[in-house]
């Protein structure tokens, strides 16, 4: 079977297969749609050749067993959307702190396996005759070899990990605010705020026992492509014109007491 074959009948369809098996994508939430269109492009033709030229089936029924069961999968991915928040997790090390390179290859690879599966019954279809065992095994290989084929695609930007960045900066202001109401309690007892050049609510909140690596909400989510946590590219910025500072009804009106400098997120007090 010769691969450009396999090409020529997927590449008509493969806008709307790539639409399907991008609810994968969006689920995961982890990577840009364009280079997830890239990917599906490239691992439906390479199961199209690997798996069909394992079993012996022609160029055209592989093209055409290969868009069906990548197809199947979208619409299981797809269904799998309702379930996306159970997806917006750190798979590899802490909410606040999480592994970017590790978590995407677990990722991968947690998906790899149903995923094959489900799509081997769908070859078995196509190649009738053939041993469905033989078929199911070859379908898990081409899904094992399509995750270095997906890192390579997947981690082409500089900063490929745009999901996950999300949900770490959610969790990290989830920590901030934790660590944040404490202080504020204490220092609507005390009237001050407290000496911010001396580190006193970094180090509070750096020191949260409730959040694992909570240190790293001190930093904006900038993760590179084998970043294996937080690398400290991004520190949140401190007003240290408030140490001190006495506070009430007349005097003190709110004002940021953290900022992001690439964003418009502050947080304060009143």
């Amino acid at each position: 079977m010769k691969l450009r074959h396999a090409a020529i009948g997927i590449g008509a369809c493969v806008p709307a297969l790539a639409m399907a098996n991008a609810a994968m994508g969006l689920g995961l939430e982890q990577w840009a749609l364009t280079y997830w269109f890239a990917y599906v492009f490239a691992m439906v033709i390479l199961e199209a050749w690997f798996i069909g030229r394992r079993i012996g089936l022609p160029a055209k029924e592989s093209a055409f067993a290969s868009i069906a069961a990548n197809c199947v999968t979208g619409v299981f991915c797809g269904a799998g959307g309702l379930f996306a928040p159970g997806l917006h997790s750190a798979f590899v090390g802490s909410p606040p702190n999480p592994n970017p390179f590790m978590n995407a290859v677990a990722l991968l690879a947690g998906f790899a396996i149903p995923s094959a599966l489900v799509e081997g019954f769908i070859w078995t279809g196509f190649a009738k005759g053939k041993s469905s065992g033989r078929i199911i095994g070859n379908s898990v290989i081409a899904h094992i070899i399509g995750i270095p084929v997906a890192l390579a695609i997947l981690l082409i930007p500089s900063h490929p990990y745009i999901g996950l960045e999300g949900f770490t900066r959610a969790k990290r202001r989830w920590v901030i605010r934790d660590s944040a109401s404490r202080t504020t309690s204490e220092i609507q007892e005390k009237g001050r705020i407290p000496d911010l050049k001396g580190n006193a609510l970094p180090d509070i909140i750096s020191n949260n026992p409730d959040w694992p690596d909570s240190w790293a909400a001190l930093y904006e989510p900038d993760f590179q492509r084998f970043d294996s946590g937080e690398m400290r590219r991004v520190p949140l910025q401190w007003n240290t014109s408030l140490s001190g500072k006495q506070i009430g009804e007349k005097n003190y009106n709110w004002q940021w007491l953290l900022r992001s400098t690439r964003s418009t997120y502050q947080y304060g007090l009143e």
